[in-house]
This record gives C-alpha cells, structure tokens and sequence, in this order.
C-alpha cells in the first residue's frame, strides 16, 4: 500500500470503498454483497456514512485496504 491515498473526499466511506467496482459497471446486489462481507471483516467500529476527513489515519489505511481488497485481486 502506499502512504498517500487517493480518496474522493466529498465521497462517504462506503462511496470510497465500493468505487472500483462502479468503474467495471458490476450490479448493485453484487456490490452490496461484497461491501457487507468487507465492512464485516476490515471496517468494524467505522461509520461507513462518515466522510473520509473525520477519520483517523490508521482508519484510512483500513479503508484503503478495504477498497482494494473489494475488487478482489
């Protein structure tokens, strides 16, 4: 991971994590699915509505990771 992440930051947490998958155009079910599976194992404690300038860094690393862990690599 590097240490500058490139975050939308009027985007939610949530936004921000799912937004690779709206790049490849997948369906909302699948998208859902596969946020629910991330948020439960990488995002607990965080509010996925909040924007990304309330959280801490330590959480952004989590969410960066959480974002490319979704697209499954």
């Amino acid at each position: 991971m590097f240490q500058e992440d490139k975050f939308v930051d009027y985007l939610s947490v949530k936004l921000n994590v799912i937004y690779p998958l709206s790049l490849y155009g997948i369906g909302e079910t699948i998208v859902e699915a596969k946020n629910k599976k991330i948020k439960e194992k990488y995002l607990q404690g965080i509010d996925e509505d909040d924007l990304l300038n309330s959280e801490s860094s330590g959480e952004k690393q989590k969410i960066a990771l959480a974002r490319a862990l979704i697209q499954e690599p």
